[in-house]
């Protein structure tokens, strides 16, 4: 059963005022944009972690492949909630392989 977050008051009516829907909607739109943000940092996250570990470089011999294609952040894009949501999965991912790959000592070290 889904959870709804932004439960709506109720006075013994099925409809709630402009106002209430308005707020309810504010409401949802700061949750969106907060979580939308959240999932790409810890999707950019844990894709480049899960390149690294997979590197030739590190020996970690256990590394299992795990997203498959990346998603297009356009499909997370709202006009109201997230309206300047975009860029390329793939390129922040490379960019936080290149960083943790740059931090990580080398073989020689």
């Amino acid at each position: 059963m889904p959870v709804r977050l932004h439960a709506l008051p109720r006075s013994g009516h099925e409809m709630s005022s402009l106002a209430q829907l308005i707020s309810a909607r504010d409401a949802a739109a700061t949750d969106y944009a907060t979580k939308v943000a959240a999932l790409r940092t810890s999707f950019v996250e844990l894709a480049a972690l899960d390149i690294v570990l997979g590197s030739p470089g590190v020996g970690y011999q256990q590394q299992r492949p795990g997203f498959g294609d990346y998603p297009d952040a356009l499909i997370f894009r709202h006009a109201f909630a997230a309206p300047t949501f975009g860029g390329s999965f793939a390129a922040d991912v490379k960019a936080r392989v290149a960083a943790i790959m740059a931090a990580y000592p080398s073989p020689d070290a």
